[in-house]
């Protein structure tokens, strides 16, 4: 009889030592015996599941919450456990708990022996690593994302020693990642100016914080490179990254839309029409034979209404052929009409006008071309028509 009442006795001990063990770890933990009902749980897990002992102790895990617990794979582990003496590590249970909403656990199990005669127990430590679960899976995005991103990106120390690289700045590079890591910038292709002025953009971005841009040439590429400063939480500068977009076919579209706007300019300018562009009613543009049309400069005449320099008695015509353009409807061109110089005389012109997009807007491009030649010719000619025909009519020989 002593020895059952010591050994009782140093059972209820254990126990008691075993449960405040249980109690004392701060991830949620479950005690279930070898028919998986739940004998112990500690207060991690009531807080964490916000359930009550009530609704936990003596049931079967299967049945605890919602059934949550009650998931194929996890089954078939816990089943295992105790005939095979098995232990599982890192299941994950992904799962929209009733009291706490979507959660991911990460569950450990294993099988405590005990004493001779003595049932074993099963241990079922509980993880929440829905955060870290989502940290990993941004983490792998963000590191698809430089990994397969057009531009070139580097992580560089304090002092300019690469820490990591994507592939587009290996093949920028035109060298592989393993003799680009821990080297310093200027040990690689890049030449001294341009070394010189990626290092000058370090230096701003670690003295202002914020990022500093900046063109580089290299070779026959053209380069446009960001410097972003990475700051901790204490807001020192831990180390930088660059962002390096090769804009050298932007370049040379540049150069060619100044070498065709030169061309266009210089075509424009040295033109035998009058050249004008109104947008919302007001000349924007206008060239120097448009000038001379109206006897005055193009700079006095950019900015100035269009109806100033129509003919009053043609205003109305040209604004409503103005407008129909405008609105997309048809409207013969040439036209003559009588534009108004800047002294307030007439000039006769011939008028062809298109609609054209201007900085971003819809606007009228109108050729000008000055007919007061032609209309003096014009007028000549049928000064002399009239002129012989009064001398046929009123001659008294037949005038064949």
């Amino acid at each position: 009889m002593p020895d059952i009442s010591i050994k009782e006795e140093w059972n209820d001990t254990a126990e008691e030592y075993f449960k405040s063990i249980v109690e004392t770890i701060r991830e949620p933990l479950l005690v279930l015996n070898e028919q998986l009902l739940v004998i112990s749980a500690n207060r991690a897990f009531y807080d964490l599941f916000r359930v009550s002992p009530e609704q936990t102790l003596h049931k079967h895990i299967f049945e605890l919450g919602s059934g949550e617990w009650n998931e194929n794979g996890l089954r078939r582990l816990l089943l295992d456990v105790v005939p095979y003496n098995k232990q599982f590590h890192d299941y994950l249970v992904d799962y929209d708990f009733p009291a706490i909403g979507h959660r991911i656990m990460r569950i450990n199990g294993r099988k405590i022996v005990q004493q001779e005669g003595i049932s074993p127990l099963i241990l079922f430590a509980i993880e929440d690593v829905t955060e870290r679960v989502k940290m990993e899976k941004a983490v792998n995005e963000y590191t698809l994302l430089i990994n397969y991103s057009p531009d070139n990106m580097a992580r560089y120390t304090l002092d300019g020693r690469y820490i990591s690289i994507n592939r587009a700045f290996e093949r920028l590079i035109g060298m592989p990642r393993s003799k680009i890591i821990g080297k310093r910038l200027g040990e690689l292709v890049a030449p001294p100016e341009m070394t010189r002025l990626i290092k000058a953009g370090f230096d701003q971005a670690i003295r202002t914080r914020i990022e500093a841009a900046l063109q580089v040439k290299l070779k026959d590429k053209y380069l446009h490179i960001f410097v972003v400063p990475e700051i901790d939480k204490e807001g020192n500068v831990v180390s930088l990254m660059t962002f390096t977009r090769d804009i050298t076919s932007l370049k040379k579209t540049e150069q060619e839309l100044r070498e065709n706007e030169e061309k266009y300019r210089t075509l424009v300018e040295n033109a035998n029409d009058g050249i004008i562009i109104v947008q919302d009613g007001i000349v924007k543009y206008a060239n120097m034979c448009m000038a001379v049309l109206d006897e005055s400069t193009p700079e006095s005449i950019v900015g100035t209404p269009f109806v100033d320099h129509i003919y009053p008695s043609e205003i109305p015509k040209l604004l409503e052929n103005y407008r129909r353009r405008m609105a997309g409807e048809y409207v013969p061109t040439p036209y003559e009409t009588v534009l108004r110089r800047r002294n307030g005389e007439p000039a006769p012109a011939e008028i062809n006008a298109a609609v054209i997009n201007y900085h971003g807007k819809p606007a009228d491009l109108v050729i000008i071309r000055d007919i007061t030649e032609r209309k003096r010719a014009e007028d000549e000619l049928r000064r002399r028509e009239w002129e012989f025909r009064t001398l046929a009519e009123n001659s008294p020989d037949i005038i064949v």
